[in-house]
């Protein structure tokens, strides 16, 4: 017996006393076609159905083409939870970055672990004077050497300290523990303009010591093919930006406390400079120049020709860093 034949005698048979439905069983027990049809849509139904629950069974990638069995069959989603009359939303985890990331702090054993460092060579305040050990990639992967540049006893941040006898590069008199933006894995010396795109430099940061001597410290700058640009400069408790005119081009903090940690943003685009601190914009001034990079670290202001003595230094810790052109 074929399917619609099944169909037609079970249709003849439905009658239900005083139900609406009577009348249309008896007019699809009558017309052969017209049961064809429901029977059609009815078996489209089911297939409809059990295709839709085959698939919440798993996840699609469509990166991948493949498919993930969901756990316990089920398909995870963005939910939404009430509670003392708001809306919270637990958010969806975010695929993977691109973007290299340093590992967990409580596995780093050097300071490219806390801080990605593949873009960047270090200045070191040892060497014969005025000619600063400079250590590059691949060697700075794997580097540290204390007290100059290590991490800190939490793990979470990385040392750099520049005593006041240390070394100094050619054309610098003050001695310095900082690093110096690189491009091609660190192989080219970065270079561009404030007048081309928007070049931005983020760090987080403490400034920990300064020398008794003259105590002064640059934690961060764009320094330009010939001579610095700007400036983050602790001079005693006054925490501000230097333009490179040498004057104070915005207050950060007029009242620091070393240890306090602060996130600095500077960018440079449009001929200007824009530093913010703690989210909050403090400076902004022109400036349009070349041959321009970023600089972070420990550059101590202080000397022993202005006084310092040899156990003095400067010191900064530095808990992120990143740097993005555009």
């Amino acid at each position: 017996m074929g399917m619609q034949e099944f169909f037609g005698k079970v249709v003849r048979k439905v009658r239900l006393p005083g139900w609406p439905g009577n009348k249309f069983f008896a007019l699809l027990a009558r017309r052969p076609n017209l049961r064809l049809a429901v029977l059609g849509t009815l078996l489209a139904c089911v297939v409809a159905i059990l295709v839709f629950a085959y698939l919440s069974l798993f996840t699609y990638h469509p990166s991948t083409g493949s498919k993930e069995l969901n756990p316990a069959g089920t398909k995870r989603s963005a939910s939404v939870s009430l509670k003392s009359n708001t809306i919270q939303t637990q958010p969806r985890s975010n695929p993977p970055s691109t973007a290299s990331k340093p590992p967990s702090s409580s596995t780093a054993n050097f300071p490219a672990d806390v801080l990605s460092l593949t873009q960047w060579k270090l200045t070191l305040p040892t060497g014969p004077s005025h000619d600063a050990t400079e250590i590059q990639q691949p060697q700075l992967a794997s580097f540290e050497l204390a007290p100059y540049f290590q991490l800190n006893a939490a793990k979470d941040g990385v040392q750099f300290e520049a005593p006041v006898n240390g070394s100094t590069t050619s054309g610098s008199q003050y001695p310095r523990s900082e690093l110096r933006e690189m491009t091609d894995n660190g192989r080219q010396e970065a270079s561009w303009s404030t007048t081309d795109g928007t070049n931005t430099m983020t760090v987080r940061e403490a400034i920990t010591h300064l020398p008794a001597s003259r105590s002064q410290v640059v934690a961060a700058q764009i320094h330009g093919s010939s001579a610095y640009v700007m400036l983050i400069r602790l001079n005693g408790s006054d925490l501000f930006v230097e333009g490179d005119n040498g004057k104070n081009m915005g207050n950060l903090d007029t009242n620091y406390r070393l240890g306090t940690a602060y996130t600095v943003q500077i960018t440079a685009m449009n001929g200007r400079i824009i530093v913010s601190y703690n989210g909050i914009e403090k400076a902004n001034f022109p400036n349009e120049t070349s041959g321009d990079y970023f600089k972070a670290g420990c550059y101590t202001q202080a000397n022993m020709s202005n006084g310092g003595s040899a156990s003095d230094y400067g010191q900064v810790i530095v808990y992120g860093l990143s740097v993005q052109h555009s």
